[in-house]
């Protein structure tokens, strides 16, 4: 066996100095990862917010429409959507002639976001504190929350869902119109 060969195969472990390069090459590739992947995550939850927000305007499209029935004679004693948020349509949630009621009131998108945060208790996905849904005037809209707002009255009748990140930038923007 050569003396070279002999002296490499006597060694055991690794010199401080090779520990040391690897361990600066690891901090270097998690250097550049970890930005990547904060980036990552913010994009996850703002699409998150946007599906969430986009979501609901077939349900708000159902409760305006809920409500408008509630104006006419027979259809006013139905009952259409979950507004207690126990997931079930029964004898406990509002009638259409309530519902109507509670659009004059202009609280119609306080009882929709009431409902929702009682059957799905979302939360942000920036503060895990702060519930994903809110409810206020069209033209407020909360960080990192879905706002549903209503129209004031004597305009047409709407329901306004506006999604904003962590930094208060529009996601979701859109009306929501009875058929």
């Amino acid at each position: 066996m050569s003396t070279a060969t002999k002296r490499f195969s006597d060694m055991k472990g690794f010199a401080l100095l090779e520990l040391l390069i690897v361990f600066a090459v690891i901090g270097i590739i998690v250097a550049l990862a970890m930005p990547a992947y904060l980036g990552m995550q913010d994009r996850l939850k703002r699409g998150a917010v946007l599906r969430a927000s986009a979501a609901i305007e077939p349900e708000l499209q159902a409760w305006l429409n809920g409500a408008f029935k509630g104006n006419t004679g027979l259809s006013g004693a139905f009952r259409e959507v979950d507004s207690n948020g126990d997931g079930l349509i029964d004898n406990a949630d509002m009638n259409n002639s309530q519902l109507f009621s509670l659009f004059l009131a202009g609280t119609l998108d306080n009882q929709f976001v009431l409902a929702r945060q009682t059957l799905h208790k979302e939360m942000s996905p920036w503060d895990p504190n702060v519930s994903l849904f809110a409810a206020g005037a069209a033209s407020v809209s909360l960080v990192s929350q879905i706002n549903v707002a209503q129209n004031g009255p004597g305009e047409a009748a709407f329901l306004r869902v506006i999604a904003t990140d962590k930094g208060g930038g529009i996601l979701h923007n859109k009306s929501v119109y009875a058929d």
